[in-house]
């Protein structure tokens, strides 16, 4: 081959390489972005984080606002599952067990499992009778140390105590610690019937009277009474509110103690913590499998696993028990390791839920670009919310079905979405938008995220 025939075939090559390489660029004017975030009210007031990576080489295609220290809320979920599934592996799973040892005591495993129920309570005990365990001798021996007792995470909020998306939670978990109280009228200007739902014995005032509005509340009142719930207001339907325990380890019991009574298996002991002895041998367990856990933790935005599953994870990791310290030990190994540099946000608990939190949406997007290259982000892509299916995209986005996989945040004054889109042409490429600064409702800020995504229809 002559010198000029070798010159046009590499000029051939450079020229077909630069039209894949920024193909995806030609295919959108990325500064129309630019138009539409100005063209929201939001851009005079509030601050609008934007980066856009190239999934395949890292490259950014367009930033604003993108380098800003900001609050993540929820969307750290998408950054902190995936250290959960590397330490634990995909296919762990959540054991709750009973066990024996060589003397004959009968012991309680928990492992702080945040889909736990009181009827997997029930069913444990029921398979224990159907052993031959018609009786416990002496005390039932509880092992709580797979993960520390520290309820909440570090800068929650003391007004969220009633709030069902920040239950406190611990090795205790049960029902999500969250009970339903159902709030019934009756006569006109008398008090409303009160059921609590899984029973607990609780103490209730009841304020409440029956009139022809619906205007009523339930709540704990920390500053005067942790375990009593006061009902308030006028009520003329049926009405149920959501209020997590005071308690988990108090509420865990109660329903234990009802199941063992349930299955009429003999106990007169009392309760008493131990660690499990090496030599135990397990006699039955209610075993939930991690990844669907965590696919509820994603797609459904689930605080309380999101904060339980890091540090059973960290658990792991460290040989220790379970903290948000030991956790974040895992994540900033995991994330150092992919070569993404965890010295330059901060993390202080797992779900978002913190104002303490501060992170960038470049950084978000390079971890994302990394993540992608993982062996099992097949099954960290699975967990995450996509349009039309249940969860937090199900009703948005949804000409993107199929091809967008993400997590959303919400938090006072802070809306987020990250994740990963693929346009019609194949290219995939990462996203983080965190909207922050604003009053009021979020959905301005959502319909925003919404707009800018549209690039890619």
């Amino acid at each position: 081959m002559n010198f000029n025939k070798k010159f046009l075939l590499v000029f051939a090559i450079f020229l077909l390489s630069t039209v894949f390489l920024s193909g995806y660029e030609s295919n959108y004017s990325f500064n129309s972005i630019n138009n539409t975030i100005n063209n929201s009210k939001l851009s005079k007031n509030s601050i609008v984080s934007v980066s856009i990576r190239e999934i395949q080489s890292g490259k950014i295609v367009y930033q604003r606002d993108a380098n800003l220290l900001l609050h993540p809320a929820s969307t750290l979920k998408a950054f902190t599952t995936p250290v959960v599934l590397n330490v634990l592996g995909a296919n762990y799973k959540l054991s709750t067990g009973i066990y024996k040892d060589n003397k004959g005591n009968i012991y309680l495993k928990l492992c702080g499992d945040p889909q736990l129920t009181a009827e997997d309570i029930s069913k444990l005990l029921r398979t224990f009778k159907s052993k031959g365990y018609n009786a416990i001798s002496g005390s039932l021996l509880i092992d709580d140390t797979a993960i520390d007792n520290i309820p909440w995470g570090v800068g929650w909020m003391w007004d969220d105590e009633n709030n069902p998306y920040m239950p406190k939670y611990n090795a205790y978990n049960l029902n999500r610690n969250l009970i339903t109280v159902k709030i019934s009228p009756t006569l006109p200007n008398q008090k409303p019937k009160i059921v609590i739902s899984p029973y607990y014995a609780v103490k209730i005032i009841n304020n409440a009277v029956t009139l022809n509005k619906n205007s009523i509340s339930a709540e704990r009142k920390i500053w005067k009474n942790a375990e009593t719930i006061y009902v308030e207001g006028k009520i003329s339907s049926v009405t149920n509110k959501i209020i997590p325990v005071a308690n988990p380890e108090n509420f865990f019991k109660y329903q234990l103690t009802k199941a063992i009574k349930d299955n009429k298996i003999y106990f007169s002991g009392q309760y008493k913590k131990a660690k499990l002895p090496l030599n135990a041998i397990l006699i039955t367990e209610i075993p939930h499998n991690l990844l669907e856990e965590v696919k509820i933790t994603n797609k459904n935005s689930d605080n309380l696993a999101a904060e339980t599953l890091l540090k059973i994870a960290g658990g792991r990791y460290t040989a220790q028990a379970g903290s948000i310290e030991n956790g974040l030990k895992a994540f900033n190994a995991f994330y150092n390791k992919l070569g993404v540099d965890t010295s330059e946000i901060l993390i202080v608990d797992a779900s978002g839920v913190s104002q303490n939190d501060l992170i960038t949406a470049n950084w978000m997007t390079n971890a994302l670009t990394k993540l992608y290259k993982i062996s099992n982000f097949a099954a960290y892509k699975s967990t995450l919310a996509t349009p039309a299916e249940i969860g937090t995209l199900q009703n948005r986005l949804l000409n993107l079905k199929g091809r967008l996989f993400g997590k959303t945040g919400t938090n006072a004054g802070v809306s987020a979405i990250t994740g990963y889109v693929t346009d019609k042409c194949g290219n995939t490429f990462a996203f983080s938008i965190i909207i922050q600064n604003f009053k009021d409702s979020s959905k301005p800020a959502k319909e925003l995220e919404d707009a800018i995504l549209q690039i890619f229809k």
